[in-house]
């Protein structure tokens, strides 16, 4: 495991700084192996364009809900899922901003014609300039960096940090830590793990005034999209959402020890974890695929009727679970059964119960998504 040399050097007022990816090969080797190699079987699974546009759509959804919900915004997942898919949102509240903001910015990690810049000093306040766009924090300029002290962390999660507190030392700390993040070293080094320290230093600094776990997440997303992990890029932010509490733990020891062990293996365990979600989520919708592939050929030899088969379609892309009461009332449903006895409708049913491709669950009816395993 090739490791790049430390970058040291003397601050105005914070004393010395060192910028180093130094840690347990022991611990943290295996964790990146197993990453790579769970990265380099989903790059070799084939995928339809419109799949892809379709999970990172959805892992940006969750990205974006799971950091803004880390700061302290309060809207559901739910409610940023509709948010983000409204045509023209209007923003009639501080949390509602937060997510049109974010959503400006995660949409840069997935547009085919848009050129991605290397990131760099004025990338990073670009981004923050963006998050911020339009939100009323004391002493927050977008894109600016702060003026004066800052408080980070909590007793809960290993204790209270400072961050140096000259706006001097910032400057030169942003300088120092590109110019080393741009070395040819560095450059050498696993591109997860460069995306962690990138994310581990923006955070130890905290450039900014506020906003600065938003801004250090999305450039970690922004080097992982920089380097073909397209669909893992914004994947991360919501796996340290629901691990809350480790994230800042992690942060927390490895910046106690100015040893990167505890967050390399955490953010390598999140890869791990988020490419396993993703390869699922792939291979679901392969066996639907397949499904409805079968279903053409059970039309084409008569062996299912045309409103059985429609019956399974909108199942499988609408309804989901559904009752024999509830045809009459989904209105999915009741167009295809318009004129048609439930008796017919019970005859529909059991047919595809009969084929395999209906899993009855007590009165309702679900597609068998086992199917593939059993024949």
């Amino acid at each position: 495991m090739f490791l790049p040399k430390d970058r040291s050097f003397l601050t105005f007022k914070a004393g010395k700084w060192i910028f180093s990816a130094a840690c347990d090969e022991t611990e943290v080797e295996p964790w990146l192996i197993r990453a790579e190699t769970l990265l380099e079987a989903l790059f070799s699974t084939p995928m339809l364009p419109e799949w892809v546009g379709r999970f990172q759509e959805e892992l940006v959804r969750k990205s974006i809900f799971g950091t803004a919900a880390m700061e302290g915004n309060p809207l559901t997942e739910a409610e940023v899922g509709r948010w983000l898919s409204a045509d023209s949102a209007q923003t009639s509240s501080h949390a509602h901003r937060e997510i049109e903001n974010l959503k400006e910015l995660y949409q840069t990690l997935s547009d085919p014609g848009r050129a991605q810049a290397p990131l760099d000093e004025a990338q990073i306040r670009q981004f923050h300039a963006c998050i911020c766009r339009g939100l009323a924090f004391e002493d927050n300029i977008p894109g600016q960096y702060r003026v004066g002290r800052v408080v980070v962390g909590d007793e809960a999660h290993g204790g209270i940090y400072t961050p140096p507190r000259e706006r001097a030392d910032v400057m030169h700390l942003m300088r120092e830590l590109f110019a080393w993040l741009d070395g040819e070293d560095v450059q050498r080094l696993s591109p997860l793990l460069r995306a962690a320290c990138v994310h581990y230093y923006l955070v130890l600094i905290h450039p900014f005034r506020d906003g600065n776990g938003r801004t250090a997440r999305f450039a970690e997303a922004y080097l992982l999209a920089g380097a073909g992990m397209k669909l893992l890029a914004p994947a991360l932010s919501n796996y340290y959402y629901r691990h809350k509490d480790d994230y800042f733990s992690a942060l927390s020891r490895s910046g106690k020890k100015r040893d990167l062990t505890a967050f390399f293996t955490f953010m390598l365990q999140g890869v791990c974890e988020a490419v396993r979600e993703i390869q699922k989520e792939i291979h679901d919708v392969m066996k639907m695929q397949l499904l409805l592939n079968y279903t053409v050929d059970l039309r084409r030899e008569n062996r299912i009727s045309e409103r059985q088969k429609n019956l399974f379609d909108m199942v499988s892309t609408y309804v989901h679970t559904f009752s024999v009461e509830s045809i009459r009332n989904d209105p999915s449903l009741a167009a295809l059964y318009k004129g048609v006895s439930t008796m017919t409708a019970r005859r529909d049913i059991k047919r595809l119960e009969e084929l395999g491709l209906l899993a009855r669950n007590g009165k309702t009816y679900s597609i068998r998504d086992d199917w593939l395993t059993q024949h």
